[in-house]
């Protein structure tokens, strides 16, 4: 378990369900694959299931991942993303992957997990919210600026 994350995740506010089985693995949207789940992911999804965050931001469990692209809502909103956010992740040019961690469907904001090639064993976490875009080295980096 990453040192501190458990920790930050307890400081963190917001309603949130019991963990769910994890699956295989993180759905990967560029390739449409599974990815195996990255040490801090596993433990944030250890930790608790669907859960509603800071921001407004709906952190998605597992299950809620893996069924983004079944939900046109949320694949309209990573289109958007994509149209007017030039380095977004679903817009970049050559991307190892990404996975949408969470939305707010009617603020039209987002948390990704990018990996920027595929040796990048913990993925970067890049926050839309209110217009502005925010990039953290990885989950661990954006807990410790979420929590100050």
């Amino acid at each position: 378990m990453p040192n501190g994350l458990v920790e930050l995740l307890g400081q963190v506010g917001g309603e949130r369900s019991a963990p769910e089985p994890l699956g295989e693995g993180i759905l990967d949207l560029a390739s449409g694959s599974l990815r195996p789940w990255p040490p801090q992911l596993r433990a944030r999804f250890e930790f608790a299931g669907d859960w509603a965050g800071p921001f407004g931001l709906d952190w998605f469990g597992p299950s809620r991942i893996r069924a983004t692209p079944e939900d046109p809502g949320l694949l309209k909103q990573i289109g958007v993303r994509a149209e007017f956010w030039e380095d977004s992740p679903p817009n970049a040019t050559t991307p190892a992957g990404y996975a949408l961690l969470g939305a707010d469907e009617d603020e039209y904001s987002e948390l990704y997990a990018y990996w920027p090639d595929e040796e990048c064993r913990e993925p970067q976490v890049w926050l839309y919210v209110s217009n502005s875009k925010h990039c953290f080295e990885d989950f661990l980096d954006f807990l410790r600026w979420l929590v100050g």
